[in-house]
C-alpha cells in the first residue's frame, strides 16, 4: 500500500480529500471501496470468531473484552498494516498461550489469562509516549467530504 499507485491515492484521500480531488482522484470511489473492503474483512473475522471460538453459538456478549484488544492493536500499529499483522499474531498468541503450557495451577492459569491485557497496557503506554507525525491517524479520518464545499 505504500508503493503502489492505488495505495498512495488511498492514503491521499485519507489525509486530505480536497487535495486528492483537485489532483483528479475519484474520492468517493476510494472512500466507498475502502469502507466496503474493510467491512467485508471485519465481517469475515467476526464470522470466523463465532464459528470457531464459540462453536457456532451466538450470544450478545460473545466478544467480551476482545474488542478493546482490537482497538489497542490499531493504536499499537500506528496505522501501518504491515505491523498490524505482527501485532495480531502477538495478541492472539498471548490469548491462547495458557492452553499450551502443561501443569498450570489455577492461580497460574489466571495470571496467563491476564497476560494479554497487561501487555496491551504496557504497549499502549510505550506507543503513546512517542508523538511523531507518522504515528498519527489520517487527518480527515471520520470527516465527510463534499466536493461542493471546497
Amino acid at each position: 500500500m505504500r508503493r503502489t499507485r492505488t495505495g498512495l491515492q488511498l492514503r491521499a484521500v485519507g489525509e486530505n480529500p480536497a487535495t486528492a480531488d483537485a489532483a483528479g482522484i475519484a474520492v468517493e470511489r476510494y472512500k466507498y471501496s475502502a469502507i466496503l473492503i474493510g467491512s467485508v474483512i471485519a465481517g469475515l473475522g467476526g464470522l470466523y470468531y463465532i464459528m470457531e471460538y464459540t462453536n457456532g453459538v451466538w450470544s450478545n456478549d460473545a466478544f467480551g473484552d476482545r474488542g478493546w484488544l482490537a482497538i489497542a492493536l490499531v493504536i499499537f500499529t500506528c496505522w501501518r498494516t504491515d505491523i498490524g499483522i505482527l501485532g495480531a499474531i502477538l495478541f492472539g498468541g498471548l490469548l491462547i498461550a495458557y492452553n499450551y503450557i502443561p501443569g498450570l495451577s489455577m492461580a497460574d492459569l489466571e495470571i496467563f489469562k491476564m497476560l494479554p491485557y497487561l501487555v496491551t497496557i504496557f504497549v499502549l503506554i510505550l506507543v503513546s509516549a512517542r508523538k511523531k507525525r507518522e504515528t498519527q491517524p489520517p487527518e480527515s479520518l471520520g470527516l465527510s467530504y463534499f466536493r461542493e464545499d471546497r
